[in-house]
């Protein structure tokens, strides 16, 4: 995207457009970032500010401004400002990584080498920093990392922390494909590696970790109370959504998978973060 100052304007998606004001930005200053996987919103950059948008799914028409952006879109949008001397982050590439760690992460965002070297945190584990720009920050991915939505930071050489909240996902991963309701079938979202051996588990309550040796994470939900056998499927393409039969038990259950795989960013296999009904 480009500022005012340098027309014509570039759409942030086919949605709406985000530009600077007259006399605030120059078009070498301004830049496009990825906030998702879907390119939902991104952010535009001046001497004194940042904005970033985040476009949502439902179509309503709508404009907001602040004193130094605008943003013009047909889809349902927000704004928000702060100094552009702070380090601030808008996304990692790539979004999904495996819990042996070892692969290359870009952090992507702004003034990011304010004041010298950053400092990066993955999931509370110090990941190194390989380089690092304005606008990037390359690393390696710490080993044994939980699996899961994960938070990124990064520490600023002058003590800034910037954050993306659940930004990055260590495979294997269960999440929620609909929000579950006790007494109706549970539908859930697994992604790791291409071909993976999944078994889920549902159970009350947690009980005591539980590991294999040369397998990730453990099992953390009570295999003394299960809800059944294990149910067991193929994730052909790496991502999967399976349904399962209604829960009646009101509170306290637990799923968890435990993972087979050839993947190296998961092999020979590990255990999934928990989901709680």
């Amino acid at each position: 995207m480009r500022s005012r100052s340098a027309l014509p304007l570039v759409c942030l998606v086919a949605a709406g457009c985000l530009d600077a004001l007259p006399g605030q930005a120059a078009a070498s200053d301004s830049s496009f970032l990825t906030t998702s996987v879907v390119e939902s919103g991104g952010s535009v950059e001046s001497g004194n500010y940042k904005v970033v948008a985040v476009i949502g799914a439902a179509p309503r028409a709508t404009r907001a401004t602040s004193p130094n952006f605008n943003l013009r879109v047909g889809y349902t949008g927000s704004v928000g400002a702060r100094p552009a001397a702070s380090p601030w982050l808008t996304g990692a590439s790539p979004r999904s990584a495996g819990l042996n760690g070892g692969q290359t992460i870009v952090l992507r965002g702004g003034s990011l080498d304010r004041g010298g070297a950053p400092r990066v945190s993955i999931a509370g584990f110090d990941s190194p920093v390989n380089a690092f720009s304005r606008t990037t920050i390359t690393t390696t991915l710490p080993t044994q990392l939980p699996p899961g939505p994960v938070d990124v930071h990064v520490i600023g050489a002058e003590g800034v922390t910037t954050s993306l909240y659940r930004g990055l996902d260590v495979a294997p991963v269960l999440r929620w494909d609909a929000p579950p309701r006790t007494g109706a079938p549970l539908r859930l979202r697994y992604n790791g590696g291409v071909g993976d051996l999944v078994f889920l588990v549902v159970a009350v309550g947690y009980g005591p970790p539980f590991s294999l040796p040369g397998f990730g994470y453990s099992l953390q939900v009570n295999p003394a109370l299960l809800l059944g056998p294990p149910v067991g499927f193929t994730a052909a393409t790496g991502a999967q959504t399976l349904t399962l039969p209604s829960i009646t038990v009101p509170l306290g259950v637990n799923v968890q998978a435990f993972v087979l795989s050839s993947d190296p960013k998961i092999a020979p296999g590990a255990f999934s973060n928990v989901l709680a009904l």
